[in-house]
């Protein structure tokens, strides 16, 4: 029973993190993908503002469509269209081509940060559900940590790039030793 629950909150958890590494791993290279596709930083952040929205409205989507469906089949479909969304926002020729993919991306992300809340209240009850949903946004907060770490190199050159966060932690520990 427990290996069942342990897995369950497992596969619920990566599933919540989908949005949050589609958002701050593509972070660092919001200027080389400006570079690559010839146009500002500031018409790059248009995709972000493109997924944000299609967070937003995806939810309006996904849950009374999860209620009446079920939870698996919207599942698939939204990590089907998270992936064509991530594959075609790879091979975007354009910047206007990768604003539109990365709405596709955001409405397939939002099903794993949507179901997996709906999946816990189905399974659980009272403390129960309570507990499920704070793990699932403990994944979240932990999936967001593991992702500035790894959003410290640049996906698309490979350098590393500055983390104030570790600068910080780094005069912090400076200042303690003087």
């Amino acid at each position: 029973m427990k290996s069942g629950f342990f897995r369950t909150a497992l596969v619920l958890g990566l599933l919540s993190a989908i949005g949050p590494f589609a958002i701050d791993m593509y972070l660092p290279a919001l200027p080389s993908i400006g570079q690559s596709l010839g146009t500002t930083t500031g018409a790059v952040q248009a995709s972000l503002m493109a997924f944000f929205v299609s967070l937003g409205l995806g939810q309006l989507i996904y849950g009374p469509v999860s209620d009446m469906l079920g939870r698996k089949a919207p599942m698939y479909f939204g990590l089907l269209l998270f992936a064509a969304g991530s594959i075609g926002c790879a091979l975007a020729p354009d910047i206007n081509t990768l604003i539109a993919l990365r709405f596709v991306q955001g409405l397939g992300a939002c099903a794993g940060m949507v179901i997996p809340r709906a999946v816990v209240r189905d399974l659980h009850t009272g403390f129960q559900a309570t507990a499920g949903c704070a793990t699932l946004d403990g994944d979240a907060a932990l999936a967001y940590v593991r992702s500035r770490r790894l959003e410290q190199r640049d996906p698309t050159t490979g350098q590393w790039t500055a983390d104030p966060a570790s600068d910080l932690g780094r005069i912090a520990r400076q200042q303690d030793l003087s």
